[in-house]
């Protein structure tokens, strides 16, 4: 079992594990890890916290290509700033 908030956060975020074997879905302890993260990240920076708070449902449900859009856009993504 991944320990650290930091690992569990990325396991949640790996498209091969969450996406491809769904596996991550349903364990709230991964879920947990990335909110702790966030926080830990983007405690002095709300607008950011609510950003990822309202990509992350496009990311679990694979919505407006997500992802995709952003590589596209590269350095000219205002998120990616």
């Amino acid at each position: 079992m991944l320990k650290e908030s930091l690992h569990r956060a990325g396991h949640y975020l790996n498209p091969y594990t969450f996406i491809k074997r769904r596996q991550v879905e349903k364990i709230d302890i991964f879920i947990d890890g990335l909110v702790e993260i966030m926080h830990r990240f983007h405690s002095n920076r709300p607008e950011s916290l609510e950003k990822i708070t309202y990509q992350l449902p496009m990311y679990q449900y694979q919505k407006s290509s997500f992802g995709r859009d952003w590589a596209r856009s590269g350095p000219t993504n205002p998120n990616l700033r």
